[in-house]
Parts: C-alpha cells; structure tokens; sequence
C-alpha cells in the first residue's frame, strides 16, 4: 500500500452515495452541483424525497438527510433561495469522485 493511501481517512458510504447521485446526470433536473462546483442544489424537494432520497439514502425523509449532511460539516448556504448545501466554507466540497 502507498503512503499516500495510508494517511488519507476512509471515506463514509454517505458521501460517497452523496456524491454519486450529483455526479448522476439523471437527476440533475432535481439536485446537482451549484454553479461553481462548491456546493450542491436541490431543485425539486418533492421529487427529492419522493425518488432520490429512497432510492440513493433508503429513506424519504429530508429532515434525516440534513441531520447527516450536518453530521459531515456540509451546512445551507446562507442568503439563498435554494436549498444549498456545501461544507463550511474554508473547505469548499471539491468535485472529484472520493476514493
């Protein structure tokens, strides 16, 4: 194994889920990467909860989803109208796929 590889931390099957479904063009219409790639929208809440939350997350409920995005230091973004989430914003949410 590479040193590299011993130091990085493992990373949770949330956020690899998280970042699987904003990578899914599929979905885009109903949640993907802001427009800077920092952070990520939320287009359609009912289509959310209704398809996407089940289908990536095993449940439907939002409330839960943002417990757990605020579990890994993703928050709303603040003085918008969408629904935004990023993480905290020294460490933006970099758009790569997690190892």
């Amino acid at each position: 194994m590479k040193e590299s590889e011993e130091t990085m931390p493992a990373t949770s099957d949330f956020v690899k889920k998280l970042y699987k479904m904003l990578e899914d063009t599929s979905v885009q219409h109903v949640v993907a990467w802001g427009p800077h790639g920092d952070c990520f929208v939320v287009k359609d809440m009912n289509e959310f909860t209704k398809s996407i939350l089940p289908r990536m997350f095993k449940h439907s409920n939002f409330a839960s989803f943002v417990r757990q995005l605020n579990k890994y230091d993703f928050h709303k973004v603040k003085n918008t109208d969408d629904n935004q989430f990023g993480e905290h914003v020294i460490l933006p949410i970099p758009r790569v796929t997690p190892h």
